[in-house]
């Protein structure tokens, strides 16, 4: 199931241990938002550290649901959660809408 990019998604962003914002020995993904879409494929994101820093990243591989991770080990990916409702295997979650201010 491939989900189309748009900008504002949030996916999480990987990359290897030399990244300048990767601490050694930790694989944890980094939050980020999609800034820019080039194509279907490559996103321009802002890549958020554990510090909740944002750094921009471009021209990064958005690897969809079944396909290989690139051999640069830098990529993003969409969440669990959006992969298993694209599949239709759960409902989206829908939030509740603001209530309306009283009147007085």
């Amino acid at each position: 199931m491939k989900i189309l990019p748009t900008v504002g998604r949030v996916v999480w962003f990987r990359a290897p241990e030399e990244f300048q914002i990767r601490r050694a020995g930790d694989d944890e993904p980094f939050a980020a938002i999609i800034a820019h879409v080039e194509t279907e494929s490559q996103v321009n994101l802002t890549v958020f550290d554990h510090f909740g820093h944002p750094h921009p990243v471009v021209n990064v591989h958005l690897v969809q649901d079944g396909e290989d991770i690139p051999e640069s080990g830098t990529y993003c990916q969409w969440m669990p959660y959006q992969i298993s409702v694209a599949r239709g295997e759960i409902p989206p979650v829908l939030h509740a809408q603001p209530e309306k201010p009283a009147v007085a």
